[in-house]
């Protein structure tokens, strides 16, 4: 995965994989459907500059080390 920050502060998730095979057709990190409900499976899909593709990276929030991804769109972060 490459995380490429855009202008307004959030981030696009790009497929590297993808990258390698077709640069022009970059797969991003995505809600599948653009679904909100918790339990939205996330997907990679071709960059059409769709809602649910930028993400937000902030911290965890419990203290630790760890970073949460956010989804603009759907304001859920994605649970792996």
């Amino acid at each position: 995965w490459k995380i490429v920050q855009q202008s307004d502060g959030s981030y696009k998730i790009e497929n590297v994989r993808a990258l390698q095979q077709s640069p022009s057709d970059v797969g991003l990190l995505s809600t599948y459907m653009r679904g909100t409900t918790n339990g939205t499976d996330a997907t990679i899909y071709h960059d059409i500059a769709a809602p649910d593709q930028f993400w937000t990276i902030k911290a965890a929030g419990d203290g630790s080390n760890y970073l949460e991804l956010t989804n603009n769109y759907t304001g859920k972060a994605l649970s792996v």
